[in-house]
């Protein structure tokens, strides 16, 4: 029993922080692209979003954008949706 919950009248319930947890998915591991694409263009469109940040152009920033979302939701997503 820890120390303060014996100053308490009634002691708090422990919470089952892993309950949600196990409503996910299994993770198969069965994702066979080398993630060097993803990085490169990551690292592309980070850097094409700090150029555009330097020199104020919003199509370059908007560029950037872009990019790093390609990189990092859409392209994998895509490829886990079609395989």
């Amino acid at each position: 029993m820890h120390l303060l919950d014996r100053l308490e009248l009634v002691a708090h319930r422990l919470k089952d922080t892993f309950a949600s947890v196990a409503a996910l998915p299994e993770q198969t591991g069965d994702f066979q692209v080398s993630p060097t694409f993803f990085i490169v263009l990551f690292g592309v469109g980070f850097a094409i979003g700090t150029i555009g940040h330097i020199f104020r152009s919003r199509t370059l920033v908007g560029t950037g954008v872009a990019l790093v979302m390609l990189a990092t939701v859409l392209l994998p997503l895509a490829l886990a949706i079609t395989r």
